[in-house]
Order: structure tokens, then C-alpha cells, then sequence
């Protein structure tokens, strides 16, 4: 049975990180009614490895918003058919949603992905399109068909990346695009769908979901890719690269921030040509890098300074 009540739909809204939260604050103060939200289990974090709710679980409830953790959103299939929802609204859920589930809406299963699809399927397109040096990005609109990230567009809006903007800073922005995005397009949904426009096969790329080896930093590339690489790991997963020093166990640093640098030498790539405190000046293959901030396994972020203070680098040293 639809709850549309003056144009305004109910929803069940799956989502799992903070991307989410955005778009279900939108939808509530748009008036329409949130039937429930479905986020993943709790799962053990942080350091004590304790069982906490994910973000979008842990403001549903401080909401009293009806919530379900299944292992397997199959499991909720039931709950859904009860629930007798117009729309599914996904934003980062983090499982694939099988066609039973797709069907239980009256009017659509719409997911908010960012990207411009067909550019970057996948978990994480935030993050490649920045290591990959995109300069524009955006939010999609689309419906949810039994392919990953293959339905039909609704809505699409674009915007820049700026050239030193984070996968963090980045997300927050889209995250908030998003939103506005979706309540526009439920403000009409029958007349977004009848204009809905496949994707272009042709033009597909993919962000599969980052392992820890993609943030390996090789210094044997251009000074660019490699600030890229650390903006498009930063915050999480991070971009990493392993000191060398003569008579010193090699040390693995998470690199969290840097900075392009024109030093004009030939030093050979991933050495350190200079260690102050403006940081740690590495070559690469067109210039150098100035790495500004940094974190030592099992401690605490820091600026390279405050690290060097502890931990002298002299140059000759390697980053490989």
C-alpha cells in the first residue's frame, strides 16, 4: 500500500558510512517518512575491537528511526514485503542487492553513487577518480537493476575536484550533493523515471574496492601522481611508503599529507634529498614531493617535523 501523502513517499533507507547521513536528514525534513533503515551489523572497532553500530545505524537510533542490521540484506525480505515501501533509497550500503529485494518497492530501488556513471562502478569511486587525476566528478541518480551500478539515470549533477582536495574532504562535498540531488528528484519521481536514460556501455570504468597495496607510494612516477595517490588514500585507507635507512630496520609511514615541490636535481627516485623541518623532501621522477604529515605504525598522526624530532632522516635515505 503506497504512503504517498501530498507527494511524499515512504522509504526505506539502506546505507552503512557517514555518506548516508546527509540524505536521511534531507529526505526527513522534506517530509517524507522514513519506514525504516537498514545498515550493516555492528561490527568490532578501534583499538579495543569493541561492537559498534555503523554511523548511519548509530543516528537512526539516537532518532528512534525503525532499524535493521541483517548479515544478508536477502534476510529482510519479509520485513520489506511488511513494510510496503514506494521507494528504497541506497547510499553506500555495502551489499549487492539481490532482484528480490529490488522488487519490493511500489515505485523504484534508487541509489545515490559518487560518481558520473558510467565512469567508476564500484565501492569506491570517490577515491580512484582522485589517484587517477580526475578533475571533475559528480553525484548519480540512477535505478537499481541486477548489474552492479548499471540501472537506468535519473539525475546527474557535476562539480571540479579541486587540485588538492582529499577522498575525505571530496566525500563530504558529494555526500551533501547527493542529498539535495534525491529529495529533487522524489519531489517528482513518476516523471523522473518515465525520463530515465540508460548508461553508455561504451564509456564504463571501474573503482573496485581498495586493498591495502593500492596505497603503496612508488616514487618512480611523476610528482603528481603520487600527491594524487596520497589525496585520493587520505583519510582511510592512507597512502604508505617504506623509509629505508642505513642501519635501521625499515619503517613503514602512512603518508597523510604532502606537497609538490620543483627542487631541480637529478637525485634517482624515492630519495630523501632533504629532512627538516618543512618536512621530508623526496624525489620523483619529474621533481619531488614534500611529505608534511605523516603516521608511524601503532602511532599517532603527526607532522613530519614533530616526527623527524624522534626519528632523524638524513638524506641518502629511501623511500621504496
Amino acid at each position: 500500500m503506497s504512503r504517498v501523502v501530498n507527494g511524499k513517499l515512504g522509504i526505506v533507507f539502506l546505507g552503512t558510512s557517514s555518506f548516508g547521513l546527509p540524505s536521511l536528514r534531507a529526505l526527513q525534513d522534506d517530509g517524507h517518512v522514513i519506514l525504516s533503515v537498514v545498515t550493516q551489523p555492528d561490527r568490532p572497532r578501534g583499538r579495543g575491537r569493541k561492537p559498534s553500530p555503523t554511523s548511519l545505524g548509530e543516528a537512526a537510533s539516537s532518532q528512534g528511526l525503525p532499524l535493521l542490521r541483517p548479515e544478508k540484506i536477502r534476510d529482510i525480505k519479509a520485513d520489506l514485503e511488511r513494510l510496503s515501501p514506494d521507494v528504497l533509497v541506497v547510499a553506500a550500503y555495502g551489499q549487492f542487492l539481490p532482484t528480490s529485494i529490488i522488487r519490493t518497492p511500489r515505485l523504484a530501488a534508487l541509489n545515490i553513487h559518487a560518481s558520473l556513471l558510467p565512469r567508476y562502478r564500484g565501492a569506491a569511486p570517490i577515491q580512484w577518480a582522485i589517484v587517477n587525476g580526475e578533475t571533475e566528478t559528480g553525484i548519480t541518480i540512477f535505478r537499481i537493476v541486477k548489474k552492479m551500478d548499471a540501472g537506468p539515470i535519473l539525475a546527474t549533477r557535476r562539480t571540479a575536484i579541486d587540485e588538492m582536495e582529499t577522498a575525505g574532504e571530496l566525500e563530504e562535498r558529494l555526500a551533501s550533493m547527493g542529498a539535495e540531488l534525491m529529495v529533487e528528484t522524489l519531489s517528482d519521481l513518476p516523471a523522473a523515471l518515465v525520463k530515465e536514460r540508460p548508461q553508455d556501455e561504451s564509456a564504463i570504468t571501474y573503482a573496485p574496492r581498495l586493498q591495502r597495496e593500492d596505497g603503496h607510494l612508488s616514487f618512480d612516477r611523476p610528482a603528481k601522481q603520487i600527491l594524487d595517490r596520497v589525496r585520493g588514500l587520505s583519510p582511510r585507507p592512507g597512502a604508505y611508503g617504506d623509509l629505508v635507512r642505513p642501519g635501521i630496520e625499515p619503517e613503514r609511514l602512512r603518508v597523510l599529507e604532502a606537497n609538490p615541490e620543483v627542487p631541480g636535481t637529478d637525485d634517482p627516485p624515492g630519495l630523501v634529498i632533504l629532512a627538516d623541518g618543512n618536512g621530508i623532501l623526496v624525489a620523483a621522477t619529474d621533481g619531488a614531493v614534500r611529505i608534511t604529515m605523516v603516521q608511524a605504525a601503532g602511532g599517532r598522526s603527526m607532522s613530519a617535523a614533530a616526527y623527524l624530532r624522534g626519528h632523524p632522516v638524513a638524506r641518502g635515505a629511501r623511500f621504496v
